[in-house]
């Protein structure tokens, strides 16, 4: 729990527990973290330090292999992600509110994303601004 200098970090479960989600919880790294990974867990939804702005620092978030989660951690919230992965979450049926979370302009710097269907506010979008890349597929 907040380790400083760690930009990194990385989350690999290779089975299952009951308390993969605790586990997750108490995980809390330094808030100057840069790239976050999550492979394979398998708990019903991401902890609440997952996304939220006080780790406005963060520019890379890989979520990959999360079968049983349901819902999307609110990752608009952070300011400077520029690069997001997300494959292999079978149970997240649909992206709502909650992955943008309570900021006005949500992803204001990412430049990728894999597949993307954007909201419109009063007819106008207002989400990833700066967008490079775009392609339609299945996740």
């Amino acid at each position: 729990m907040n380790k400083e200098g760690l930009n990194t970090l990385q989350l690999e479960w290779s089975g299952t527990s009951e308390k993969e989600s605790e586990v997750l919880c108490s995980l809390e790294p330094h808030k100057k973290l840069l790239d976050l990974t999550i492979k394979g867990y398998n708990g019903f939804e991401f902890s609440k330090w997952i996304g939220h702005p006080s780790f406005s620092d963060m520019t890379h978030v890989k979520l990959e292999n999360c079968k049983n989660c349901r819902f999307l951690p609110p990752l608009g919230q952070l300011p400077f992600l520029k690069k997001l992965w997300i494959q292999g979450l079978a149970n997240v049926k649909s992206v709502g509110a909650e992955f943008y979370g309570e900021c006005s302009l949500p992803f204001p710097v990412l430049e990728n994303w894999k597949e993307w269907l954007p909201c419109k506010t009063n007819e106008e979008i207002r989400v990833f601004p700066c967008l490079r890349q775009v392609s339609i597929s299945r996740i």
